[in-house]
């Protein structure tokens, strides 16, 4: 089941990085995600996660990759965006990607916690389907019998109303190591662009092969009409479900999820949508003048996930 974190509106003054970074971090420590703590063993039996933000006022971004052994990747990555605002040394140009043990280094030394971030569950979890792997008598499909893809991501909209977006993910079950997904990416899983910030899960391969956060920023940014519901409706149709990019992708496996906002500055008016061809997306937001709230998108009963998709939205 994907996860979407909540789209914040701070009333502390505190800018929309950070509570993209607060939201994320509180689900990494939860071990009910794939983020952070508890997440998915990759191949080897080691846990590397991904993570990135985007500030929707710079257009600055920050990720790490196949990080290990850091408390909450989110922070590795915030690192990261952060340095990109240091003059560096000598003319040095100041990285916006680091991976392995580079960005655990990097992280450290920017004061990150250490974190083992392994869990009895997820041990458990790999052992069992480790053995399936191995057997080499068994048929059974590990894509269908294990569809975690509990990525987590978060939208936020400050009280000078610039956004930000931010993604977590202990990536897919058994992938290889040095695997990079979506949440690592910049037009993957994360954008941020003015009054526009997204946020997707899912398949990493296959939001990454369709770019699919920029796909969505895209019709937002662009939608002549006002209508962004509809234009989420289009983005998700055409640049996912139905892409020319996944043609060689069984429909049943086009399996993805988006969380959006629209924030227009000069009527203070906020619009939060979702969208998922998974059976469903637990979705969490809250306002500065609202409590908090959270519910479980779902397709319609009848509907069979990667061959429909749902998209809603909530004005504020």
């Amino acid at each position: 089941m994907p996860v979407a974190s909540p789209v914040l509106s701070l009333n502390d003054k505190c800018s929309a990085i950070d509570g993209v970074i607060r939201a994320i971090a509180s689900l990494e420590d939860n071990d009910v995600t794939n983020a952070g703590l508890g997440s998915n063993l990759n191949l080897n039996g080691c846990v590397e996660c991904d993570a990135s933000l985007m500030d929707g006022q710079s257009l600055n971004w920050g990720a790490v990759g196949a990080l290990h052994g850091i408390k909450n990747p989110i922070k590795a990555a915030e690192c990261v965006l952060t340095g990109q605002t240091r003059q560096q040394p000598c003319g040095l140009i100041a990285p916006n990607f680091l991976v392995g043990e580079g960005a655990r280094s990097y992280a450290l030394s920017n004061g990150c916690v250490a974190s083992e971030l392994l869990t009895e569950r997820s041990q458990q979890s790999y052992n069992r389907y480790k053995r399936l792997l191995d057997s080499e008598t068994s048929d059974e499909s590990l894509n269908a019998k294990h569809k975690r893809l509990d990525t987590v991501g978060a939208i936020c909209v400050d009280w000078a109303g610039n956004v930000a977006a931010g993604a977590s993910s202990g990536g897919i079950h058994l992938k290889p190591s040095g695997r990079i997904g979506q949440a690592s990416m910049m037009g993957c899983g994360v954008w941020a662009q003015n009054c526009i910030a997204v946020t997707t899960t899912g398949t990493g391969e296959y939001l990454t092969k369709t770019m699919f956060a920029k796909e969505c920023a895209n019709h937002l940014l662009n939608t002549s009409d006002g209508n962004n519901l509809n234009a989420l409706n289009k983005a998700f149709r055409y640049g996912f479900t139905d892409s020319p990019l996944l043609q060689s992708i069984a429909r049943e496996n086009r399996l993805g999820g988006v969380l959006a906002l629209y924030h227009d500055k000069d009527s203070t008016h906020t619009e939060l949508l979702w969208g998922h061809s998974t059976h469903s997306m637990c979705i969490g937001y809250m306002g500065s003048h609202s409590k908090p709230k959270a519910f479980i998108s779902q397709l319609p009963t009848d509907s069979k996930p990667g061959l429909y998709f749902k998209v809603e939205a909530i004005n504020d």
